[in-house]
């Protein structure tokens, strides 16, 4: 397992893994004015910081976001191969807004919404489609890395420590976490 973890954030974390799928108007041919670049540098940023801080959150919650990441790779590239490239420029303060909130379920949400505005495959790079193979093979070797694991050391920690400690079992308890998906998955 913690082979597997150190891999995880060794391929999610590495330089040749771009989230080209959230970056995409830096391999627009007409190119982007420099506050857009650094816009669309922070957003690949930020999606990082979202992967990673789902891993730390539990095994559970990463998985399930590394499923939908998948899937919106998945469908974008369809998209691409049909001739169209969905980019939202529209919802990119709010999408700041909401990881500044740490909502990041909305900030998901938005990106499934494809609520973006429509190029044409032939407007990007022809790099870019080999960003976006690259990025998804990165996924999946994740993803596969990750099928057969089916426990969480953490979960077992906090179950034990819940059981055990008389503070805890006379008391009420909070729990704090950084992932809704977490919070479902603990009760």
């Amino acid at each position: 397992l913690d082979k597997i973890f150190t891999e995880t954030i060794r391929l999610i974390t590495a330089p040749d893994f771009r989230y080209s799928r959230y970056t995409s108007l830096l391999y627009l041919r007409a190119g982007i004015t420099q506050p857009e670049q650094l816009s669309q540098i922070n957003m690949g940023k930020f999606m990082k910081i979202l992967l990673v801080k789902r891993l730390e959150s539990s095994f559970h919650a990463f998985k399930k976001t590394l499923g939908r990441f998948i899937g919106s790779y998945d469908a974008f590239i369809r998209e691409y191969d049909k001739g169209r490239v969905f980019v939202s420029k529209k919802h990119i303060n709010k999408i700041f807004e909401f990881l500044e909130d740490n909502d990041e379920d909305a900030i998901q949400l938005l990106i499934d919404e494809d609520k973006a505005e429509e190029y044409k495959s032939g407007d990007f790079e022809k790099n870019f489609r080999d960003a976006l193979e690259n990025d998804l093979k990165i996924l999946k070797q994740v993803n596969d890395m990750w099928a057969e694991i089916d426990y969480d050391p953490k979960i077992d920690k906090f179950l034990k420590l819940l059981g055990n400690d008389k503070t805890l079992k006379e008391n009420k308890l909070i729990v704090f976490t950084e992932s809704k998906e977490t919070a479902d998955y603990l009760v």
